[in-house]
């Protein structure tokens, strides 16, 4: 466990990164992680978010995903299609 971030910092009650904006890479870690299997608590941990706002960070991804090939998001839409259902 040493290897996540620490979730809600000793000084308040919010998510070490609230407030901040998404990183490429940390949409791209919530979508793979996700997709794996992940479980909530987990991404939350290692994104240093809340889960609601996880969620919510993945329904936008998901649907800017359906209408943009050149969205900053494509990439998303590869691994949705190759997800094993």
């Amino acid at each position: 466990m040493s290897n996540l971030k620490q979730h809600v910092t000793n000084h308040n009650q919010f998510p070490i990164n609230h407030g901040k904006r998404w990183s490429d890479k940390d949409i791209a870690d919530l979508a793979l992680m996700y997709y794996n299997g992940t479980t909530w608590n987990t991404i939350q941990a290692r994104l240093g978010r809340s889960r609601t706002s996880c969620e919510y960070k993945l329904g936008q991804v998901r649907f800017a995903s359906r209408f943009s090939r050149n969205s900053r998001f494509a990439f998303i839409s590869n691994v949705v299609r190759t997800k094993k259902r």
